[in-house]
Parts: structure tokens; sequence; C-alpha cells
């Protein structure tokens, strides 16, 4: 029932931007796609990669960041989403 189980990514390297906008992003253990405005983001925190499991059963480095959060800087660049839209997030997805 999943479109791309190869590029639809069910598990990976998360963090969130802490509530009081300081120190450094909590980690967490939801990723929200991109259209969420939200993040869990992916956080490419290992030398500018993320680690990241795929729906097909594959593991991945990922060192592409799709879209950054919009108040970046600092830390926050290495935060990110896998895909500018979410068919890296949704089994469903259609363009």
């Amino acid at each position: 029932m999943i479109r791309t189980p190869a590029a639809l990514c069910v598990i990976a390297d998360a963090a969130c931007i802490p509530v009081n906008g300081g120190g450094q992003p909590a980690a967490t253990a939801f990723l929200y796609n991109p259209t969420s405005g939200d993040g869990g983001y992916a956080d490419f925190r290992h030398g500018g990669s993320c680690s990241a499991g795929f729906a097909d059963g594959h593991a991945a480095s990922q060192s592409e960041i799709a879209e950054r959060p919009a108040d970046g800087g600092g830390w926050r660049d290495r935060l990110g989403y896998l895909s500018r839209d979410d068919r890296a997030y949704d089994p469903e997805f259609e363009e």
C-alpha cells in the first residue's frame, strides 16, 4: 500500500527547537512532515548528515537538507526536512 517504500522515511535522527528558543535542539522521538508547519525535524548532527530508516527496510545516511526551519541560524542550521514536500513522510503522497 506504500507507493514508494524505498523513499518513505519511518525513523531518523530527530530534534525539535526548544520552547524557550535557547540552548541546543532537544532530541525527540517524532518526525513531522514539511506541511505540518511544526518540527520534529530531521537532525543532521553527524557531520552534516542524519541517519534514516525507510519502509523497505534499508537505512541510509542523508546529507541533503531539503528545507530548514524559517528561523534558521546557529544550531538551527543542522535541522530540516528530508524533502521539500511530504513525499519522504507520507505513504500515500501523490504529486
